[in-house]
Formats: structure tokens, C-alpha cells, sequence
């Protein structure tokens, strides 16, 4: 079974065509990305959808755009670094 992060890694390795929303990921429906979904952890979550853009079936991949998580994590950390010191002083503030 793969876990969101070895998903994504296998598009990005397999050079699959993706798009994304937000934490959302887009793959094309197609014989290859069958056998990544039947072997997906959360693949009950997976649904497909019609694009406006091309008229080709795509899967919609709630949560598995890891880029946004890693900006997330990153943007936390910033945030709680920022949030608790004022000109070089610790505050009792926190996020």
C-alpha cells in the first residue's frame, strides 16, 4: 500500500501529468494510474471527475499534494518562531 508521500513521489518519479488544488491531487485516469489508486492506502477517498479543461476523466486525490503540507510545516514554523519573540525578546504569545 502507498502512503500519500509514496504516491506523490511515484507521480513525480513515473512522470505522471498532475495538477493539484490546495492539498488536492489530480492524476489522469489511465491504466497506470489504475494500478497506483488500487494500490493507495486511502483510496476510498479517491474520486474521479470530468476536467472542463480537457474533457478527460481525472482523479481528485484529497490530501495527497505534499508541496503543500511541506509549505505548511514550513509556514507553522515561521509562525511560531515570529509569534514568540518581539525585537529579540521571548513573549508568552503562541500560536
Amino acid at each position: 500500500m502507498f502512503t500519500s508521500a509514496e504516491l506523490w513521489q511515484t507521480v513525480k518519479t513515473l512522470g505522471i501529468q498532475f495538477d493539484y488544488h490546495e492539498s488536492d491531487l489530480y492524476i489522469p485516469v489511465c491504466g497506470a494510474t489504475r494500478e497506483l489508486i488500487k494500490k493507495y492506502e486511502h483510496r476510498q477517498n479517491v474520486t474521479v471527475f470530468r476536467s472542463e479543461k480537457d474533457g478527460k476523466q481525472w482523479y481528485d486525490i484529497p490530501f495527497a499534494f505534499m508541496p503543500y503540507w511541506e509549505t505548511r510545516n514550513q509556514l507553522g514554523l515561521i509562525r511560531r518562531v515570529c509569534s514568540n519573540t518581539f525585537m529579540g525578546q521571548k513573549t508568552n504569545h503562541g500560536i
